[in-house]
């Protein structure tokens, strides 16, 4: 039988962890202690923090979570998944985003040479659009996010592990959460926000449930398989963002119908805010 590894060996879903790994973990100061992980040093307070049991978000939402006026008109709580974008087209299709009236953008990291996609959007659209990272599910892949210019990290899954590294690199986070178990984990770690995934399979009346139990200041935002049309029932169920992938943008798809589905959503969404 093998020897048993050390808990602070294995990541939180029983991977073993590089080098590399080890050293991110040594630079935020973290370790595990009875199979969770807790933060040696503080953690930069620029999300959600507990206080006598209720989560205070620092950013511009009022104490039912919903979000207020300037916020909304500000910038619009849509986030372009852009996956299978390549970096020689990823520039044309970000202006296209931010014509349309998206200002964040993430690409998944499962794309070819996501990276170097961030970083051609990181710097072109400088001032003009937060950039970020999708499907980041290693604490490996933080580093070079940040490298890249990323300012976001967005996942299918909740891991913890994830969630703490990045926080302590002051990548804000929105990891996937379907379960309540899942989704108060997250917000246990410093969440700034829960990806609700896959938010077509959760529907309205699922989002409404776990909204109705969940601390009223953290922001939820829908992602997976959400369409313009669905935009007002999410929002009357407590979401406050929305993340959009293949009804605004698939491989291939030229820039005029980025742009114009771009519209669509942002259309939408002031429509589905009052705003």
């Amino acid at each position: 039988m093998p020897a048993a590894l050390p808990l602070c060996a294995i990541s939180g879903h029983g991977r073993r962890l590089g080098d590399r790994d080890h050293k991110l973990i040594a630079d935020a100061g973290l370790s595990r202690q009875s199979g969770f992980l807790t933060a040696i040093n503080a953690l930069p307070a620029h999300s959600a923090t507990k206080h006598k049991g209720c989560y205070h978000n620092t950013g511009a939402h009022l104490k039912d979570g919903s979000m207020s006026k300037t916020a909304i008109k500000s910038r619009r709580n849509l986030m372009a998944i852009l996956r299978g974008v390549k970096p020689d087209e990823v520039i044309e299709i970000g202006e296209a985003l931010v014509a349309g009236g998206i200002s964040l953008i993430a690409v998944t990291l499962n794309s070819a040479d996501a990276f170097e996609s961030v970083s051609h959007l990181s710097k072109a659209l400088a001032g003009r659009a937060e950039i970020g990272g999708g499907t980041v599910t290693g604490i490996d892949q933080i580093a070079d996010l940040i490298d890249a210019g990323g300012t976001f990290a967005v996942a299918p899954n909740a891991d913890t592990y994830v969630i703490e590294v990045a926080r302590s690199r002051h990548l804000k986070t929105f990891p996937g959460v379907f379960t309540t178990t899942e989704a108060f984990a997250a917000i246990e770690t410093g969440a700034d926000a829960l990806n609700l995934y896959p938010a077509f399979l959760l529907g309205a009346a699922g989002i409404k449930a776990l909204k109705a139990v969940l601390p009223p200041q953290i922001p939820l935002w829908a992602i997976g398989g959400v369409t313009a049309a669905d935009l007002p029932a999410y929002a009357a169920a407590g979401c406050v963002g929305f993340g959009l992938g293949s009804a605004l943008y698939e491989p291939g798809m030229p820039t005029t119908d980025v742009q114009a589905n771009a519209e669509t959503f942002s259309e939408a969404f002031d429509a589905a805010f009052g705003n």
